[in-house]
């Protein structure tokens, strides 16, 4: 496990990820596990202590919304980032993608969290899991 600098746990069951990364959390550093949010965690039943699982990612999105959005055709894509495309640009293209991190310029992964869809400069590459673009009409 030691080649591995992240641990992202995506299943269909919220309390195996909260395990799983509740385990491997001391292993990786608590700053280095995510998931995806927990479907039903509105539901007092099953609301977990927030000392348990990991970091949020996906924008808050949990394993169901994530594979209803699937169902509707949406892929994981890379974006490259540059002076002229920036994200604010990519931000106002693709206001529903749901940024998942960044690739810097020398290559290393950074997972953003929560809701947000982070900030990357010049020469980053995003991560995002988008719905397909609309094929533009022919005249």
């Amino acid at each position: 496990m030691h080649h591995y600098e992240f641990l992202f746990a995506v299943t269909d069951k919220d309390a195996y990820n909260t395990l799983v990364i509740t385990n491997w959390g001391p292993e990786f550093g608590r700053a280095n596990v995510f998931q995806t949010a927990r479907d039903k965690e509105s539901w007092s039943r099953y609301a977990l202590p927030a000392s348990l699982g990991g970091r949020i990612t996906a924008q808050g999105q949990g394993y169901g919304d994530l594979l209803d959005k699937i169902r509707d055709g949406w892929t994981c894509r890379v974006t490259p980032l540059s002076e002229t495309y920036t994200m604010t640009q990519f931000c106002e293209d693709r206001p529903d993608a749901i940024v998942l991190g960044a690739i810097s310029e020398n290559g290393r992964f950074r997972f953003f969290v929560g809701d947000d869809r982070g900030k990357a400069a010049a020469g980053a590459k995003l991560l995002h899991f988008s719905k397909p673009r609309k094929k533009a009409a022919l005249s």
